[in-house]
């Protein structure tokens, strides 16, 4: 891509400046959570894995009993789009162990999107976390029972859900950025 310079700026200036705005897109961080079924199914070795092969980086971790706060922050959306099972979503990620972690990378939001597969299980292609562990998971018949989806992981869409997300989990990390 040529880049038409400005009357009087420096071609180094000009460098500068869009190493500066690139930089925000090819390094990025975003925020995964490894749900319940994942850690019972003994997979957070191999998200970790396939995490890493990507050569993305864990920045922070932790294991954690997500709170009644942290779910409906997390999930509000799920209050309005999926009422059915809020209940049985609240008592599935509250009452057991939830692994989150901050990633960092170079598109680190769409590369864990490739990696965890969409939402529902079902249309999840295989090498992807959800398409490999969670296929026998369809979302939309699991909701009709009033049933959650077990999907292994959760990760951010874009960058503003991901600082919203990282605050819940980790205020100290989001307050440095």
């Amino acid at each position: 891509m040529l880049l038409a310079l400005g009357e009087g700026e420096s071609v180094a200036r000009k460098s500068k400046l869009l190493n500066r705005n690139d930089l925000s897109t090819i390094m990025e961080r975003t925020f995964v959570m490894i749900k319940p079924d994942g850690i019972q199914k003994h997979l957070v070795g191999e998200i970790i894995k396939r995490i890493e092969d990507k050569k993305l980086k864990i920045t922070d971790i932790k294991k954690t009993r997500m709170s009644p706060i942290q779910f409906k922050k997390l999930y509000s959306h799920v209050y309005v789009k999926y009422p059915k099972i809020v209940r049985p979503l609240f008592s599935f990620l509250t009452k057991h162990d939830v692994i989150v972690m901050v990633i960092g990378g170079r598109n680190a939001i769409s590369e864990m999107q490739k990696i965890r597969g969409p939402s529902n299980p079902a249309m999840a292609p295989k090498g992807t976390i959800r398409g490999d562990f969670a296929k026998d998971q369809d979302q939309n018949k699991l909701y009709l029972q009033g049933k959650v989806t077990k999907n292994i992981i959760h990760s951010s869409d874009n960058r503003k859900q991901t600082n919203y997300e990282i605050k819940i989990f980790f205020q100290k990390i989001s307050d440095e950025n």
